[in-house]
């Protein structure tokens, strides 16, 4: 390699946080092969975005595994100081574990000849918890259980705040958001310049990311393990509904396995970043709403779409996400057409949710909308058929992933 080009790729590195972040992980790592994905280059504009304060309230949703936090509270920061010595970062982990593995890994980042190479006026000393340098800069490595009284950053990066764990412990949740509330916008020294960084895998339809998405202001790097449609970044089409994230490292396969392992409900949550909130489903038996396919033949019912009927989370994913329809037979009363089906299958429901044959019924035609007494069901009025045509056409509009 000849002298410019050495001096072209050093430059950059240095100008560069998407080009530095696969740099950083194979100096942490010289004995893992490194497979380079357009996910790290996504997250590496985004991250560029905030050093350049073009963005200044940044939320990534990845999966587990997908090197969120060597990126954003490894690599990055390290970059940042680097670049800024007198930056002043507050890196917080959602456990003590967490926050010192990553503030070794920065710390022998930042002390690698290679890093010093490129920055040699960061030179870095040492002291509980802080990575500190003679310019006024720092790294401050931090959990949501320390006191921040006192302190103060222009960038506070948080990561995977809440343990998966405690992900259906709503006094978790909260505190949570209490937390992030009541300390964090506080710390940044400048409140217009300063910048926050949300990185963390889904947990609930109401964790931090929904409760911060719900205030506004901020730029969302969402990226599911399973695309569910066309997916730009940066302005280029990356992935077709069906595709997985990284399919070199976790092809749909192994997604699968990992989804049939955990069950649907945490896959959602974490690989998809799309947590179902608790009126979609029965989380006590694992039961999903659903509806008929039309392909099925007169014998068999597909599961496809959030609408009408109970079946087993699992089932239904595979399905939505790997395109695995499962046949199911019928078990009642001949071929109906689809309103039939779905007024007869409302009438077999239980409160307990398990479907039994119900006592026949007269049907009465016409009848008034809401009218109590024979024809009618609590969902479906049978034999009522502007009434029963307009519940069934609401349904099948379409409200989001979830409805």
């Amino acid at each position: 390699m000849t002298d410019p080009q050495a001096g072209a790729i050093r430059h950059m590195y240095r100008t560069q946080p998407g080009m530095f972040l696969p740099l950083a992980f194979r100096l942490l790592h010289p004995g893992v092969s490194y497979l380079h994905n357009w996910s790290v280059d996504v997250l590496g504009e985004a991250l560029a975005r905030c050093h350049e304060r073009q963005s200044k309230r940044l939320i990534i949703n990845t999966p587990q595994r997908s090197l969120k936090s060597v990126c954003a509270s490894v690599a990055f920061p390290a970059w940042v100081l680097g670049v800024r010595p007198e930056s002043k970062i507050m890196c917080i982990a959602g456990h003590r574990t967490l926050a010192e593995e990553q503030h070794d890994l920065a710390r022998r980042l930042m002390k690698h000849p290679r890093y010093r190479a490129l920055f040699p006026h960061a030179r870095v000393g040492e002291s509980t918890g802080r990575l500190w340098l003679a310019q006024g800069g720092f790294r401050a490595a931090l959990t949501p259980s320390d006191a921040l009284t006192g302190l103060g950053a222009d960038m506070i990066i948080i990561d995977d705040p809440q343990s998966a764990h405690d992900a259906d412990d709503p006094q978790k949740g909260g505190s949570i958001r209490r937390w992030y509330d009541g300390n964090i916008y506080q710390r940044l020294d400048d409140k217009h310049e300063g910048v926050i960084i949300v990185v963390m895998q889904r947990l609930s339809h109401d964790d931090l990311t929904a409760h911060l998405l719900d205030q506004g202001g901020w730029e969302h790097v969402n990226l599911p393990a399973i695309a569910v449609e066309d997916e730009y970044h940066g302005g280029r089409l990356r992935r077709r509904p069906g595709e997985a994230l990284h399919p070199a490292r976790e092809d749909l396969t192994g997604l699968r396995d990992v989804m049939l392992r955990m069950g649907a409900k945490a896959f959602m949550a974490q690989y998809q970043q799309a947590p179902y909130p608790p009126d979609q489903c029965d989380t006590s038996t694992g039961l999903f709403h659903t509806a008929p396919h039309p392909d099925a033949s007169a014998d068999e019912f597909k599961y496809t779409v959030p609408w009408f009927g109970e079946v087993e989370e699992e089932v239904f994913l595979l399905d939505l996400l790997f395109g695995e329809r499962t046949c199911i037979r019928r078990g009642g009363p001949p071929p109906m057409t689809t309103d039939e089906w779905v007024a007869w299958g409302d009438s077999m429901t239980t409160p307990e949710g398990k479907h039994e044959p119900a006592e026949e019924e007269s049907v009465q035609p016409g009848g008034e909308c809401g009218a109590p007494g024979p024809g009618h069901t609590d969902k479906f009025h049978v034999g009522c058929e502007p009434c029963s045509r307009e519940n069934i056409e609401a349904l099948k509009r379409p409200r989001g992933m979830w409805g």
